[in-house]
């Protein structure tokens, strides 16, 4: 740590707070906050994510990827591990292949398009929340879905037994006839 810059720091950061101060006391500024209120709330009334007051004023909330973060994975598999770093908010198709892209993955149209299908398809780990867009459900609790199910021994056995069971009675139809 260079100490020598440290109250340089400090006053460059009163500066800044004094700055923020001043804007929030202008009306326009409480004007833009009370409409953000409103704007989140029909947004979450509608079920759709929220913008951020970042997005609003063009400021860059860009998650930083690696370059190497995708690098090796299947597209879905690397666009749920991207939902999951973006949460809540979720993300558009175009914007998950921009950030795979810029993780390590390119791909091209044929597997773009295979990758919308795939998130369309992953009902068990994604909601589709508006045209293109999705969020992982674990930030939906809210949004119930069934689980994913494996075949038991005993529910493979059953199966069998059934069949097993249908061909006798098949076999037994046939004898008397």
């Amino acid at each position: 740590m260079n100490i020598a810059l440290v109250p340089l720091v400090e006053e460059l950061k009163k500066q800044v707070v004094a700055a923020v101060a001043e804007m929030k006391a202008d009306p326009r500024m409480a004007n833009v906050l009370s409409l953000h209120v409103v704007l989140n709330t029909l947004e979450n009334t509608c079920e759709l994510p929220t913008t951020t007051l970042a997005e609003l004023f063009g400021f860059s909330e860009e998650l930083l990827i690696k370059p190497t973060e995708f690098h090796g994975l299947r597209p879905l598999d690397a666009a749920k591990r991207y939902l999951k770093m973006k949460g809540k908010d979720g993300a558009s198709v175009q914007e998950i292949v921009s950030a795979l892209s810029r993780g390590g993955l390119e791909l091209n149209s044929a597997q773009e398009s295979d990758l919308r299908i795939g998130l369309s398809r992953s009902t068990l780990d994604l909601s589709k929340v508006k045209d293109d867009y999705y969020c992982l459900l674990e930030f939906l609790p809210h949004i119930k879905r069934g689980k994913k199910g494996r075949k038991t021994a005993d529910s493979a056995q059953m199966g069998l037994d059934d069949a097993s069971q249908e061909q006798e009675e098949k076999t037994e139809t046939a004898g008397k006839s």
